[in-house]
């Protein structure tokens, strides 16, 4: 039985890809793209406290066709007399919003005002990513955005 239950373990793997760990500079595995990343449903209105950081996307130009590798830019704009509380980033992929906070930070660079990365591989395809934080006042900001990456550059 034992026997059994790992051929078909090692079957569905195969099939449906097993997410594998990032290499050096990706972001998104292709296994990740293909279990996470197809379902892309309208954004949606993400509602956030009022008041809340805002999240502004200096780099890449998201409403363009990007090839890979890409690089991130982001800047997190506290409201009034808040501080952000860097201890509650988060950064989500896909629609079922799968966890790569960890390896995101390990691959960027801290900013007085947020974070930057260069070189990241990201496959082919759309991309749903969502950035999560709280201020000082326990105030939750969000932001939703959508990455298109294609193999060849577009004009």
């Amino acid at each position: 039985m034992k026997v059994l239950i790992k051929l078909f373990a090692v079957v569905m793997f195969s099939l449906l890809g097993l997410p594998q760990l990032a290499s050096a500079q990706s972001l998104i595995t292709e296994s990740e793209y293909r279990i996470y990343g197809g379902l892309l449903e309208p954004l949606s209105s993400t509602v956030t406290d009022t008041g809340s950081p805002e999240f502004l996307i200096v780099q890449p130009e998201i409403e363009k066709v990007l090839t890979s590798p890409i690089s991130i830019q982001l800047m997190v704009i506290a409201s009034d007399s808040a501080m952000i509380n860097w201890d509650t980033f988060k950064l989500a992929y896909g629609s079922l919003r799968f966890d790569i906070t960890d390896r995101f930070l390990k691959l960027a660079k801290k900013t007085k005002s947020g974070f930057k990365v260069d070189g990241l591989e990201i496959p082919e395809g759309d991309h749903r990513l969502q950035l999560s934080v709280r201020d000082s006042k326990n105030r939750w900001g969000a932001r939703e955005f959508v990455l298109h990456v294609s193999k060849v550059a577009r004009q």
